[in-house]
């Protein structure tokens, strides 16, 4: 019988994790959403804190 199991990792810069995950198992990062150069742009347009940011 199998078992799942779930692993969380706590990180200071999530952005970095997920650059780091998604290479190593050959995923794409999420682009920024249409109308918007890069996620912080988004993120401040929708109110986001720039520390919050990450």
């Amino acid at each position: 019988m199998a078992k799942e199991f779930q692993v969380t990792y706590d990180c200071a810069d999530p952005g970095a994790q997920a650059v780091f995950w998604a290479q190593a198992l050959g995923y794409r990062v999420q682009p920024p959403p249409e109308g918007f150069p890069d996620w912080p742009t988004a993120l401040t347009a929708w109110g986001v804190p720039p520390e919050l940011h990450n």
